[in-house]
């Protein structure tokens, strides 16, 4: 059973977006040779309109930031999807920002920023300093320009996101359990839909009960991606959690695949 798509791992080639145009000329009538020295061409026109949405989405992120970093946790949310804000209350949004700062210690300045378009989604990497490092904060946004997602600098590892993952699941705090998936499965499921993944392994297994032991297992240099094996007890016998991490210790997917 798949609880989480694993469609991540199969984005070789990165998407672009398509954009569809109109050009309309001007009214005023120029000799043929003027005109073509003026107009400008599709693909330039397409550059420029990617250029003008990036802009737009890096001042986006940097407020987003900004508000972490002030604690105006209520004006975060009115800039996020409806979905997620309904997740998210400011006192929760708080309690993760405060975890994060304790490892990082609190931002002292955005050093600058980087748009990676994709099909459903555009994500704003803001290479950030912090009192006691130097990491990123991604902001996801969807094609809305709707923050659907917040990554902060990881102060976990595998094995222990891993079992954060489900407990939090297993307490019903799915807006917890989903800031650890990739930006992209972000963009795919809300807490909504994470409880619906979770109550459907339940209804199957019966309630859960513990985690009984995890196992990693390293990838490749290939495809670096790292396996954790949880094996949690449910009250019909115990099932193995496959969750699997990309590089930088995000989930890029989840199976059950003893469950049919």
């Amino acid at each position: 059973m798949l609880l989480f798509p694993l469609s991540i791992l199969n984005r070789s080639k990165p998407y672009w977006p398509v954009l569809v145009l109109t050009l309309s000329l001007s009214a005023i009538e120029l000799p043929v040779k003027a005109q073509s020295q003026e107009l400008m061409s599709v693909p330039e026109i397409a550059q420029a309109t990617d250029a003008a949405r990036n802009e737009a989405l890096k001042k986006k992120a940097a407020n987003a930031v900004n508000l972490l970093a002030s604690g105006k946790y209520e004006e975060l949310r009115k800039i996020m999807a409806p979905p997620l804000a309904q997740s998210l209350t400011a006192q929760k949004i708080k309690d993760i920002w405060d975890k994060s700062e304790q490892a990082t210690g609190k931002i002292t300045k955005q050093l600058n920023a980087e748009v990676v378009n994709t099909v459903n989604a555009d994500l704003v990497v803001v290479n950030t300093q912090f009192a006691k490092t130097t990491d990123n904060i991604v902001v996801t946004f969807n094609k809305n320009q709707q923050i659907v997602g917040i990554d902060f600098p990881k102060i976990d590892s595998i094995e222990q996101i891993s079992q954060i993952f489900v407990e939090s699941m297993a307490a019903n705090n799915y807006t917890k359990a989903r800031g650890y998936l990739h930006p992209f499965l972000k963009t795919e499921l809300f807490p909504q839909q994470v409880q619906k993944r979770w109550e459907d392994l339940i209804r199957r297994n019966g309630a859960f009960k513990k985690i009984v032991k995890t196992e990693i297992r390293p990838g490749s240099n290939v495809d670096r991606t790292d396996l954790v094996i949880v094996t949690a007890e449910f009250d019909k016998g115990s099932e193995p959690l496959f969750i699997i991490f990309d590089e930088e210790r995000r989930i890029v997917g989840v199976d059950a695949p003893r469950i049919n």
